[in-house]
């Protein structure tokens, strides 16, 4: 018998926790990702208004700006396998029946 996953919700800009989880929805990944480039794009804006305000140098922006992107892009990346490895899981665990 194979599983069942509700697709229907209330409305479609609202969707149901099930709905997120589904396997034919890749809306969680896209929500997720958007998430963390406005986090990190926010982070990238915040270096910019700080060196306008001369607390940091143009030296320390640079490096504030490379840090910031190579750790964004890193940390999605470390997010999306972990989510896409539970979205479809390669390995399944096999169960004995019970006798």
């Amino acid at each position: 018998m194979g599983k069942r996953f509700v697709i229907d919700s209330l409305h479609p800009l609202l969707p149901t926790p099930l709905t997120l989880l589904s396997p034919l929805s890749p809306r969680i990944l896209v929500t997720g990702s958007v998430v963390f480039a406005v986090i990190f794009g926010a982070l990238l804006i915040l270096t910019q208004f700080a060196r306008g305000a001369g607390v940091l140098d143009k030296d320390n922006t640079s490096i504030a700006s490379i840090v910031i992107t190579i750790s964004g892009v890193c940390m999605w990346m470390l997010w999306a396998c972990s989510c896409l490895h539970q979205w479809h899981p390669l390995i399944v665990p096999l169960y004995e029946k019970a006798e």
